[in-house]
């Protein structure tokens, strides 16, 4: 079974959907949606033959996910946009990572398909302690690129982007 979360501020139309749900229902055709409406704190699971959608309170983000993380099926999977909507604090993000990992919730990130943990499912059986470092490293070392702030300098000095007239006027 498998889970698309999406994140708004506000609350989406049970209609909404997005590339990456079409990508899903390629593989299950009764895969379900997770909103989150970041203004209320409230997380809605939209499930396709139930009418009324289950919902989630709390007073902030962790708190949801640690919520998801016990109402979500174990062995299903839920596929996020990246992996800074767990968290963009390090250890949250682990924290919440460990806490599906412990329910046997395969995590699949569009946006950073690296650090999917069903590419790690092997790993994680044989040896979980060197398989949750593994993936502790990969995520401190994303999130910090993620949410790194000049990731690609407003205006890059001109040195780097263009060649020198020597070079363009000695080149082939």
């Amino acid at each position: 079974m498998i889970y698309v979360f999406i994140r708004a501020p506000y609350d989406l139309d049970p209609s909404f959907v997005t590339p990456y749900y079409f990508a899903a229902m390629r593989e299950d055709f009764d895969c379900h949606k997770v909103f989150e409406n970041t203004a209320s704190n409230t997380i809605s699971i939209f499930e396709k033959n139930v009418k009324k959608p289950g919902k989630l309170d709390n007073t902030d983000h962790y708190g949801l996910m640690a919520e998801l993380s016990g109402v979500l099926p174990e062995n299903c999977t839920l596929v996020l946009p990246d992996v800074t909507t767990l968290s963009t604090d390090q250890g949250e993000a682990f924290a919440l990572a460990e806490r599906f990992l412990d329910r046997h919730i395969i995590l699949e990130f569009v946006d950073s398909p690296w650090m999917n943990t069903k590419n790690m499912a092997v790993l994680f059986k044989i040896t979980p302690y060197e398989a949750k470092a593994a993936f502790h490293s990969n995520l401190i070392r994303t999130i910090e690129w993620k949410t790194k702030a000049d990731k690609i300098p407003a205006d890059p000095d001109p040195k780097i982007c263009q060649a020198s007239r020597e070079i363009k006027k000695n080149s082939i």
